[in-house]
């Protein structure tokens, strides 16, 4: 049964719509029938604690991963629990290889290749409790670089189902290294930042740049994350397919 089974044809209106749609579609839903294998190959960009290598096992228990984490307080950790499940690189994805400035931050999830602006208007936390209130920020240190295609040429990967980008405002750099990749690759998830919670942000434009001549288009948006405070979109999760 497909997830198009429990729509009913008098969903007419933008909100029947959309709740009929959050009731039938998780990402991987979207994303499934995008797929040309039932054993596809993800790279999986930005693995922080291994919460993405969790969701893909469990979505396609047939997949391989090749998760990628930059970050050396979490490296360990996520090898002890996730290792047996996917290929764990220690290092970080950017536009060319060799060595990079790593951002780490108390907040781990926003640890990046982009300081935090310490003047941003968009962040909650920043406006409301100051620069504090984020505990322990950009604290430089130095990590290996890899890019998409080298690790494509060093698997010896002749196809790529799924390339899922989190990098917290770094989308650009990652993408300006998959020149190559980018043809063998069926979907692309990308979260795009917009806010200035990191001293630079990304457009849609400046991905679509990339992806568009590469043969993608926008797919869907499963995941929209609004800004109560200012009423601006801070960031959404974006799925491009091969058209």
């Amino acid at each position: 049964m497909s997830s198009f089974d429990n729509v009913q044809p008098a969903v007419t209106s933008s909100e029947e719509r959309n709740r009929t749609f959050d009731a039938a579609f998780t990402k991987d839903a979207i994303i499934r029938p995008l797929f040309t294998t039932t054993t596809p190959v993800i790279l999986d960009i930005g693995a922080h604690k291994g919460e993405s290598i969790s969701r893909f096992a469990s979505a396609f228990p047939d997949c391989k991963i090749i998760s990628v984490e930059p970050n050396p307080e979490l490296v360990g950790a996520l090898t002890a629990d996730y290792g047996d499940r996917a290929t764990i690189i220690e290092k970080a994805v950017a536009a060319c290889e060799g060595t990079i400035d790593l951002f780490v931050n108390e907040q781990t999830g926003t640890s990046s290749l982009l300081r935090v602006n310490e003047e941003s208007r968009d962040s909650i936390t920043i406006q409301d409790e100051g620069i504090a209130g984020l505990g322990a920020i950009n604290k430089q240190i130095q990590v290996e670089s890899t890019t998409i295609d080298a690790i494509a040429r060093s698997h010896d990967l002749n196809s790529i189902e799924l390339i899922k980008i989190d990098v917290q405002g770094a989308e650009l750099d990652v993408l300006r290294g998959a020149a190559r990749s980018l043809a063998i690759t069926s979907v692309i998830e990308v979260e795009i930042s917009f806010f200035d919670f990191w001293e630079s942000s990304t457009t849609f434009r400046q991905i679509e740049e990339i992806l568009h001549p590469a043969g993608f288009s926008l797919y869907s948006l499963p995941f929209v994350s609004q800004n109560p405070m200012n009423g601006r979109t801070d960031w959404v999760d974006a799925i491009y397919a091969r058209r």
